[in-house]
């Protein structure tokens, strides 16, 4: 059986533990005693908490109040009586930690305020008034979430804290952690009833060190660290702390290694001299034409040179038709080694022409087309073309067969005389033509004999034909330029007035044929003159110009809708040519 007193204590804690259920005990700040839980005390609880409760009462009339907290609070923490928290709230005050001692009350106001009377309550609000006069208010943001907030080595939490906090006056210390950033710390004054904001900004934790590195010569190096290319010099960047190997080195310079010991968020300047590594080797042949190999690679003909690195190298020189010639040379560092390598002719056989390799052979020639037209109608005079241009060959020879790009430009033009003697009469001088600007691009291939001085070609390339023509018909002239008609001061005869002076431009492009034979005249390889013949065909469609506007009879004027014909069938352009070839 339970005694009368122990009976009225578990009522009471009952009713206190549920109306502790139904009340928000949220607050702004982190109390000092333990949060009441909501779970019903035991009768062996209530039994503890009673026992407790005495013992911090006789401690606390002792003047014990350190000892007589830590009872008061073991109460509460198994009884949640108002009881036990109003006595914390006392032993806080007289331990002058007036901060807890306001946090304590108003616990016990806004949880217990339903169990305590008018008076009771008036009482907690007046010494809150009092003791909000002796605190201040810290409110302390942290940009970072999760982060340890401390105030005077107390754990208040992670951030971000549930509201502002109740510090007493004076000197508080505020300290901010978090993994992988900068501990915060700042001391932070209080005077009554001051509030105070802390905004804490935390910075990411400095993990390395500053190493920067130059070359104080300027010679053209990277920089090495642990091995690893960095870049050029100078350069810097942020490396592990610790010992670490830096050098500088380029393709003819480079510095000894050395070693470096980076200290966490500290800045090391070094000077690294680079001195020359390499030795300079030219070579030079005769024949000139002479293919060089340095240690089994091509590396030219005639004439070669190089920086290479110190020790053994391989020099071997040949050409079609000689023995080859290989010298074995130790190569010094900084040395300048040059070397004249002669070769002589093959035993048996004499040292003949190199025909594979690129050629270039530029020509200029002439031209005369035996292809005729007829502008006017079927019983006007055919006109034949004549004209000139250049022509660009740049091939690559196997042997005899060579593969060549061939492009040529030419311009070319025939005269339009007076239709009939009628009409010449009429306008004495008229005289028209026909005038193209022409062009041909093409890729074939090529048969060229052997032969150390002449040799035999014959070329031949498919292609386009690309032409630009202007007509005049002779009679579309203005009455500035037009000759009188009929002897001086008389008027123009046939004026026109049309555009351009009375020209018609068009063009056309068409698929073709270029080819060329001749003889080249000099050394292979080398300069060599070309001459010879060269032409070109063309397959257009049948091209009209117009309509005429200039007032020609309709009997001599009488191709379809009043035009003229400029271009009919295959157009054929032959003629001699004169060039230079270089090369193979």
């Amino acid at each position: 059986m339970l005694s009368r007193s122990t009976a009225r204590w578990l009522l009471r804690a009952v009713l206190a533990t549920l109306l502790v259920c139904f009340t928000c005990t949220a607050t702004a700040q982190t109390p000092p005693a333990p949060a009441p839980a909501a779970a019903i005390p035991t009768a062996q609880e209530l039994a503890e908490a009673k026992k407790h409760f005495e013992i911090g009462l006789k401690l606390y009339k002792e003047g014990a109040f350190q000892e007589a907290l830590a009872e008061f609070e073991t109460s509460y923490r198994l009884g949640h009586r108002p009881s036990g928290l109003k006595s914390i709230a006392q032993c806080q005050r007289e331990l002058k930690r007036f901060a807890e001692a306001y946090t304590a009350y108003r616990r016990l106001l806004d949880v217990h305020g339903a169990q305590l009377s008018p008076a009771e309550a008036a009482t907690v609000k007046r010494t809150l008034e009092e003791l909000a006069i002796l605190i201040g208010s810290l409110e302390i943001k942290v940009d970072e979430p999760d982060a340890a907030v401390e105030l005077d080595g107390t754990p208040l939490g992670p951030s971000p804290l549930a509201g502002p906090l109740r510090v007493g006056l004076g000197s508080h210390t505020v300290r901010v952690t978090k993994p992988g950033f900068e501990p915060f710390e700042k001391e932070v004054s209080f005077s009554s009833e001051q509030s105070v904001e802390l905004k804490v900004a935390l910075k990411h934790e400095e993990t390395t060190g500053h190493l920067a590195v130059r070359e104080p010569s300027g010679h053209e190096v990277h920089v090495f660290v642990d091995g690893e290319d960095k870049g050029p010099a100078p350069w810097e960047g942020e490396l592990a702390p610790g010992d670490h190997e830096v050098l500088v080195k380029g393709d003819k310079f480079a510095s000894e290694p050395r070693a470096v010991t980076i200290v966490r968020k500290e800045r090391l300047d070094v000077a690294l001299d680079a001195t020359t590594l390499l030795g300079h080797l030219r070579v030079t042949t005769l024949p000139a034409s002479a293919a060089i190999a340095v240690d089994g690679k091509s590396v030219g003909t005639g004439v070669w040179e190089a920086d290479l690195a110190p020790g053994s190298h391989s020099v071997e020189v040949s050409l079609a038709g000689y023995s080859s010639a290989v010298r074995d040379l130790t190569l010094l560092r900084g040395q300048l080694m040059v070397q004249e390598i002669p070769l002589t002719a093959a035993v048996g056989e004499a040292a003949g022409p190199d025909y594979a390799g690129l050629y270039m052979r530029i020509n200029l020639f002439g031209v005369l087309s035996p292809t005729q037209t007829q502008i006017f109608s079927q019983d006007t005079p055919k006109q034949t073309h004549f004209g000139g241009g250049s022509t660009l060959h740049i091939g690559y020879s196997l042997d005899i067969f060579a593969i060549e790009f061939v492009g040529v430009f030419m311009v070319d033009h025939y005269d339009v005389p007076e239709p009939d003697a009628a009409m010449a009469a009429m306008c004495s001088g008229c005289t028209g033509g026909v005038t193209g600007i022409d062009g041909f691009l093409g890729l074939g291939g090529r048969v060229t004999s052997h032969g150390s001085t002449v040799r035999f070609t014959l070329g031949v390339a498919p292609g386009a034909a690309i032409h630009a023509l202007q007509v005049r018909d002779g009679f579309n002239v203005s009455a500035a330029t037009a000759p009188p008609c009929g002897g001086a001061g008389e008027p123009a005869c046939n004026v026109s007035s049309a555009i351009n002076n009375g020209a018609l431009n068009g063009g056309y492009v068409a698929p073709g044929l270029a080819f060329d034979a001749g003889m080249l005249v000099g050394a292979t390889p080398g300069g060599k003159f070309f001459l010879g013949v060269q032409g070109w065909v063309d397959f257009p469609s049948t091209l009209f110009f117009g309509p005429d506007a200039s007032g020609i009879p309709s009997s001599v004027l009488n191709q379809p809708g009043n035009t003229l014909l400029v271009v009919q069938g295959p157009q054929f352009y032959f003629g001699p040519t004169l060039g230079l070839q270089f090369g193979h």
